[in-house]
């Protein structure tokens, strides 16, 4: 797509000639003189319609990719919005099935059910700060790339080719360094909903009624 017409009276101030040639190589407007000049010898220069359309390019392709990690991401939440209340209302669910079991002893299984309900509450607790902790890394990243989106794509959309090929570097910098931290791929829940309880159905050992079987992968 062809760029907007150049912005009027932007004259080199030194030929005054119109600016229309972008030098690569200064990241500067110069008109066609300034192009045998001395400051810009062997230099890699293009007309500004040519090098607003290369970078404009390289930008919305950019952008795609900031586009998809932001699905991706907005999906990681999600999952991990899912897997907290998996977690929470499992640790509710085993500790009624220790309750029920305990009251079947329940003068000898009183001080075991509190332990394990302690138990449940402190691997859910553990479980539900480790998820929360990259549940805020998630949200983190996610702000980072709206942001950006919304930046990058406002910029293109009442950006002048002058003004986008000013912020260009500054725009591409930013978009690779954020697809260069952010990988979605690693925002999978490190957490489990695997808390169980293995009742333990002999008499003679009912006041251990079970145990609490979880593990936190989150844990080094």
């Amino acid at each position: 797509t062809s760029p907007r017409s150049l912005e009027k009276n932007l004259n080199c101030m030194e030929h005054d000639q119109p600016l229309n040639v972008f030098c690569e190589t200064c990241q500067e407007f110069i008109c066609r003189d300034c192009t045998i000049s001395e400051n810009h010898e062997n230099h890699n220069y293009k007309l500004v319609t040519e090098s607003y359309s290369k970078h404009r390019q390289e930008i919305e392709a950019n952008l795609q990719i900031i586009k998809e990690k932001l699905a991706d991401t907005t999906t990681a939440l999600i999952k991990l919005t899912t897997r907290e209340k998996e977690v929470t209302k499992q640790g509710k669910d085993v500790k009624k099935e220790i309750h029920i079991q305990a009251q079947l002893v329940v003068d000898l299984v009183q001080e075991s059910e509190r332990q394990l309900a302690a138990k449940v509450e402190n691997a859910v607790q553990k479980k539900i700060e480790l998820l929360t902790k990259q549940k805020e890394e998630v949200e983190a990243a996610l702000h980072q790339l709206k942001e950006c989106e919304e930046f990058v794509e406002q910029m293109l959309k009442v950006g002048t080719p002058y003004q986008i090929l000013r912020e260009n570097q500054n725009v591409e910098r930013k978009m690779q360094s954020l697809n260069q931290q952010i990988n979605p791929t690693v925002f999978k829940p490190i957490e489990e909903a695997n808390i169980s309880f293995t009742r333990n159905i002999m008499e003679d050992k009912y006041r251990d009624i079970g145990m609490l079987n979880y593990q936190n992968f989150g844990e080094a």
